[in-house]
């Protein structure tokens, strides 16, 4: 009878183990909080789980995948969500990630700025811009310039100032940035001497410098792209076109660009 007693002890030890064991356990951001539960499953932004007391028959719960430090499953593995919020590859699958830009506004004082960019992961992409001065509008106000500024830069998004309901960007093309670059290039333009009365003569100017853009981009439907930005910094040249230089050299640059995402 006791050898049968001490079965069954070490049977029911066994079992209350093993049943402590058969759970898994949310762990909180907030506060340290733990949740027994059974989970259900792992979206994209939510966490679907039933609490252990209830995992039969009862209500299904979900928790912002954001909220959650991490899960320690039944079988003793632990996943870890750590501070992810807005950056996940998953949130974009199926987004358009580069674009194609044209200048708004410079055509109007005689140059075009035609603009690539490439996202290389959410927050991060690489521009490339080219200036072709001479190709707009009233170029005669502008001495007859001529010429073509190349600039590649590398954008830095900030975080979202608009958010979704899971905490994400609304597109991987989107947002507040922040856009170091470099730019040179060679320009034309006449030149009237007052002093001899000559005809105007025409003077080149090799143009470059550095320049950090602040700016934000918009993307409507997956398709259409507006972007705004202006910058500040250090060039060398003469050039009042897309990238302008003036005395000390100052360089600056400003503009609206609109263009499609594919």
């Amino acid at each position: 009878m006791k050898f049968n007693l001490s079965i069954t002890v070490m049977l029911s030890i066994l079992f209350l183990a093993s049943n402590l064991q058969a759970q898994d356990i949310i762990h909180m951001k907030k506060k340290n909080e733990k949740i027994e539960v059974k989970v259900l499953e792992i979206g994209t932004s939510e966490i679907k789980y039933k609490k252990w007391e209830e995992k039969e028959e009862g209500v299904t719960y979900s928790v912002d995948r954001t909220a959650v430090y991490s899960i320690k499953f039944e079988n003793g593995r632990t996943e870890y969500f750590g501070d992810e919020t807005i950056d996940r590859e998953e949130f974009f699958a199926g987004q358009k990630k580069r674009a194609i830009k044209i200048s708004f506004i410079e055509p109007m004082i005689a140059s075009t700025t035609l603009s690539y960019e490439q996202s290389l992961k959410p927050g991060h992409s690489l521009e490339f811009r080219g200036t072709i001065v001479g190709l707009g509008f009233n170029n005669d106000n502008f001495r007859s310039a001529g010429g073509f500024i190349g600039a590649a830069s590398y954008r830095l998004y900030t975080k979202p100032s608009f958010l979704t309901t899971d905490l994400r960007r609304a597109h991987v093309l989107q947002g507040w940035y922040i856009k170091p670059e470099l730019f040179l290039g060679s320009t034309s333009y006449d030149n009237y001497i007052f002093l001899s009365g000559s005809n105007d003569t025409r003077v080149s100017s090799t143009t470059g410098g550095f320049l950090l853009n602040f700016g934000k981009q918009w993307v409507a439907g997956d398709v259409f792209v507006v972007d705004i930005h202006s910058g500040i910094g250090y060039g060398g040249g003469t050039s009042n076109h897309g990238y302008i230089v003036i005395e000390n050299n100052i360089a600056f640059s400003f503009g609206l660009d609109i263009g499609i995402a594919f």
